[in-house]
């Protein structure tokens, strides 16, 4: 197995790539349960393998929306994709700064 060597890049943060992860996590699970389970059928195909490296329980299954495969799908996974970006960056450049966390 071949490492990927990240010694050049200077201005990588953990810390701002997790709090995007989370951010955008919890944004697509309040979007899940906001557009309701009859809706995201219809806009996303559900995941058809459950292995074991990523199985997930009933509560998992109905959070996550799945693979958009209408035009309702793409532009309900773009606005997640774009207001986690907007939340992300007013938590990292102007709440978190007015806390005195600087990451």
């Amino acid at each position: 197995m071949q490492m990927i060597d990240l010694s050049d890049v200077h201005d990588f943060s953990a810390a701002r790539f997790i709090l995007y992860w989370v951010v955008a996590s919890v944004v697509a699970v309040i979007v899940a349960y906001s557009i309701g389970q009859e809706r995201k059928l219809k806009w996303f195909k559900p995941r058809s393998s459950n292995g074991f490296m990523v199985r997930r329980g009933p509560l998992g299954n109905f959070s996550l929306l799945g693979v958009p495969h209408s035009k309702e799908g793409v532009a309900i996974t773009a606005g997640i994709f774009i207001g986690a970006g907007v939340i992300w960056a007013i938590l990292v450049f102007m709440i978190l700064p007015a806390l005195g966390y600087n990451i």
